[in-house]
Order: C-alpha cells, then sequence, then structure tokens
C-alpha cells in the first residue's frame, strides 16, 4: 500500500496541484464551480512525462490519470471527517467551512468522470509515443 500512496503523491505534487480546479468563490456553493481542467491537465501532463518519462517505472506511469483522482478522494474525506469530528484539524472561516471544501473535491472528481475518456486516451496515447 505505501508503494501505491507514494507513487500517487509523487504524481500529484505536480500535476494535479496546478490543474487542480477553476473555481468562483462564492462562500458556501464552491463546490457549484469547480471543474477539472483538460486541457491544463494535458499540457502539464505533456511537460512532465517528457522529462520524467524516462524516470518513472511502468507502475508509476500506469498511475498517472489515476493519481490525481485518487489524491482528490483522499482529500475529501479528510474534510468530510474533519467537519464531522467538529473542525479540530483544518483551519475554518465560517462553521461549514470543511464540508463546503468537501463538498469542492466532490465535485471535482465528478468533473474527472466527465471527461475520464479523454484522460485515460490521453495517457495510453502518451505512454504508447
Amino acid at each position: 500500500i505505501f508503494d501505491f500512496f507514494h507513487c500517487i503523491f509523487l504524481l500529484y505534487n505536480f500535476i494535479l496541484y496546478f490543474c487542480k480546479c477553476k473555481s468562483i468563490w462564492s462562500n458556501q456553493t464552491l463546490f457549484l464551480w469547480t471543474v477539472f481542467n483538460f486541457n491544463v491537465f494535458r499540457a502539464l501532463i505533456g511537460g512532465y512525462y517528457a522529462k520524467a518519462g524516462s524516470f518513472l517505472t511502468d507502475y508509476e506511469k500506469s498511475l498517472l490519470a489515476e493519481s490525481g483522482r485518487a489524491i482528490t478522494q483522499i482529500m475529501a474525506v479528510r474534510m468530510l471527517t474533519d467537519y464531522i469530528n467538529g473542525d479540530v484539524y483544518y483551519h475554518t472561516d465560517y462553521p461549514e467551512h470543511n464540508l463546503v471544501r468537501a463538498r469542492t473535491q466532490i465535485a471535482l472528481i465528478k468533473s474527472m468522470d466527465s471527461q475520464w475518456d479523454l484522460v485515460t486516451a490521453f495517457i495510453h496515447d502518451l505512454k504508447s509515443n
């Protein structure tokens, strides 16, 4: 399990952090405007792979598509758990802040899922070249 998550975090740190979402902040409705930007994902993954493809293992390459989705799921669970536990871990600015954060992560996953065929086809083509 450690190897799986180690690979995911390696890939996540560079990739999804920069193309995670395009959000319009509207206090408690942030999750309504969260969108996964495939074009940014494609540009970043393409550049990352051009430099890192030579040292990534086949297993790590197989996780390129799933890495961002997995960490987004983890963050949704962590933020929802913190909300349920009384906001003891993450700093909040208002009572339902962590609930909004969790919903935003879930909205991001849904947006990724709606573009999943594009993501997997791109990764397949990238690894084939």
